[in-house]
């Protein structure tokens, strides 16, 4: 053995190149300062940013909330939102990261606010009742060149969207519900995959009628692969009269 150290060399590439296919012989992938990328020194979510797959969905004007369906029960055929990957067999996976409602318009009534995630195959889940409004995500770095896989529909209107049927292969991957008081101007995120769970106490009566406040649920690490969709349910027991109308913020990336 020699002893002298041996030079280890690969690509100077910090946005996510092209997927390979198994087996293939690829140099390793370093950042401009050497490092292996395996070996992310950044904080927090940063290192998706760097290399292109982390992507954001919006409502598309801030300060406008969107009117909803009274929704007081969870109905597997009224998804609030879907998320569906478009990509090719083999392509990318789309990972959740959270979803951020803004409550704009308290919906009247609710005593819960309650949230469940299904997976299911697009090809046997097409809307019959199509009230959604569709985005394309937004790529977080924009120097980078990948653009997103996935489209992102979310319910715009007093009526409630309509699937036919799930299939067989349809499983449900989340649950929660975020207690406490809904007010005007109240963030409530599904963290999902998150890894420091903490306790967050619903509001008191006197907070909730006047301060708005930030509460959280947790769900699994949820994945939607190529020709997967993901369909979001949000109901609030004995909503009845006004609807929730909200402004959303929804993060995943794409590997």
């Amino acid at each position: 053995m020699s002893d002298f150290p041996m030079l280890a060399e690969g690509t100077c590439q910090q946005i996510l190149p092209a997927k390979r296919a198994v087996g293939d012989n690829i140099p390793m992938r370093l950042d401009d300062y050497g490092n292996l990328l395996n070996s992310n020194i950044m904080v927090k979510k940063h290192g998706l940013t760097a290399e292109g797959s982390q992507f954001v969905t919006t409502n598309p004007t801030p300060g406008t909330g969107i009117a909803g369906a009274i929704s007081a029960t969870y109905g597997v055929t009224h998804p609030w939102m879907v998320l569906r990957n478009n990509g090719s067999t083999g392509g990318p996976t789309a990972y959740l990261d959270y979803l951020k409602f803004i409550v704009t318009v308290v919906p009247a009534g609710s005593t819960t606010f309650d949230l469940a995630v299904v997976r299911d195959v697009i090809a046997g889940g097409a809307l019959t009742t199509d009230h959604m409004a569709y985005a394309t995500p937004v790529n977080l770095n924009p120097l980078s060149t990948g653009s997103s896989k996935c489209t992102l529909g979310y319910l715009t209107g007093a009526t409630a969207n309509t699937i036919a049927a799930l299939t067989p292969a349809a499983a449900v991957v989340g649950r929660g519900t975020i207690g406490g008081l809904t007010i005007a101007g109240d963030q409530l995120i599904a963290d999902f995959g998150a890894m420091d769970p903490s306790p967050w106490p619903a509001s008191t009566a006197a907070e909730g009628a006047a301060q708005p406040g930030c509460r959280a649920t947790m769900f699994p690490p949820i994945c939607c692969p190529p020709g997967y969709q993901l369909l979001f349910y949000y109901w609030g027991l004995t909503n009845s009269g006004t609807a929730l109308s909200y402004e959303f913020e929804f993060s995943h990336f794409e590997r």
